[in-house]
């Protein structure tokens, strides 16, 4: 999903209605995922609520 990421601290954003999601500490990461063709670089906050709302969602 992430690959050049090499680890690092994660920050959990809570939202006002009192959910949440993890972001990773830094600016821009780049995300794959071959089973959407997904293929871009996002923002930190943009890279936490994907990663996030994908293992929620995990079956």
């Amino acid at each position: 999903m992430m690959p050049e990421y090499q680890g690092g601290f994660w920050h959990f954003i809570r939202l006002p209605d009192g959910g949440g999601y993890m972001m990773p500490d830094g600016d821009r990461f780049h995300l794959v995922n071959g089973e959407n063709w997904f293929d871009r670089t996002v923002s930190a906050d943009a890279a936490g609520i994907i990663l996030t709302s994908l293992v929620i969602n995990r079956q």
